[in-house]
């Protein structure tokens, strides 16, 4: 009578841990690959958005014969400084990225460039606007994007400045390579810039 009233519906112990280890190896594969997933989309939007600065510069040159460097609105009028450039990130509240430019007579020419959410950019260029460069970096991204505008070519530089800092890193003018006119200024090496 015993056995007729056991029922035979359920899972053993042994099938639920299988089940289980199952679902943690998927688990342990899919966690890092969504990881690095999420990174590349980072990157792919500060990469994104240098490619906006660029254009943003070119339609500045072509219009006033001269580039611009990034300023916070705050600092947009002063009459001197103004090719020192600036770090700007997106994001942040009541800074709209702009690149700016003073002219011979101390005219301000400004030119809003969008720039996404915790991407940071930074646009310096010579005393003369005659040349600048440019680089933009995710907070959570591991690689910086570089522009010259002696160059047609985009450059980055993957786990920058370390493989071990390269997430949260954030982005200085120090970053940006010094512009000379007529040269590339990126120098390339294994280590550091390369040509995308």
């Amino acid at each position: 009578m015993y056995n007729k009233l056991r029922s035979n519906k359920g899972f053993t112990l042994i099938e639920l841990l299988i089940v289980v280890a199952i679902i943690g190896i998927l688990a342990a594969i899919a966690i890092p690959q969504f990881s690095k997933y999420r990174i590349q989309g980072f990157n792919a939007s500060a990469n994104s958005d240098i490619r906006n600065m660029k254009t943003s510069e070119e339609s500045m040159y072509a219009e006033y014969q001269r580039y611009g460097a990034t300023e916070a609105p705050a600092t947009i009028g002063a009459a001197t400084g103004a090719f020192a450039g600036s770090v700007i990130t997106g994001g942040t509240a009541g800074v709209v990225p702009v690149i700016t430019l003073i002219d011979a007579v101390g005219t301000v020419r400004a030119l809003q460039i969008p720039v996404g959410n915790n991407i940071t950019v930074a646009a310096v260029s010579l005393a003369t606007y005659t040349a600048y460069n440019g680089v933009a970096k995710h907070t959570n991204g591991d690689t910086i994007f570089g522009v010259d505008s002696d160059s047609t070519i985009n450059y980055k530089w993957v786990n920058w400045p370390t493989a071990a800092t390269a997430i949260g890193a954030p982005v200085t003018t120090a970053a940006v390579p010094a512009v000379v006119a007529n040269t590339e200024d990126f120098v390339l090496t294994a280590t550091t810039w390369v040509k995308m």
